[in-house]
């Protein structure tokens, strides 16, 4: 699916009317997951023709893991998941994990991972690749 201004603004008015968090909807698939995590995604890859808009319904409407995806400089780290890591490719990691203060933060909470046995073969992975 080739993906435009006019496929950005159907989604958008399609979240917007039915105006609901990804975390109140309860059915599977959730649309609303799935939507406002494919913009994430496109956010980050700098595909979107609508930056403002795609925004402001990620900051409505997305999970905590695509707010903190497209915010992820200035995200509270205190609200932060470790899982959340598991589903990006390589390429956010590697963008991710190119600032500081943020690999430091993430660094953080994957080594308390480590302490607490809660630290997958996935995570240690990323955190030996990415963050340590």
């Amino acid at each position: 699916m080739d993906f435009d201004i006019e496929t950005e603004n159907k989604i958008i008015k399609y979240l917007e009317t039915e105006n609901r968090q990804a975390s109140a909807v309860h059915i599977r698939p959730n649309k609303i997951v799935i939507l406002t995590h494919g913009l994430a995604i496109l956010y980050i890859q700098n595909k979107i023709c609508n930056y403002k808009s795609v925004l402001k319904i990620i900051d409505k409407y997305a999970s905590p893991k695509d707010k903190w995806l497209i915010k992820f400089k200035d995200f509270d780290y205190k609200d932060f998941l470790v899982s959340w890591l598991t589903e990006c490719d390589r390429a956010i990691l590697k963008n991710i994990s190119m600032n500081n203060k943020v690999r430091h933060e993430i660094s953080n909470k994957l080594i308390q991972a480590y302490k607490e046995n809660r630290l997958s073969p996935d995570l240690e992975w990323i955190y030996f690749n990415y963050f340590s």
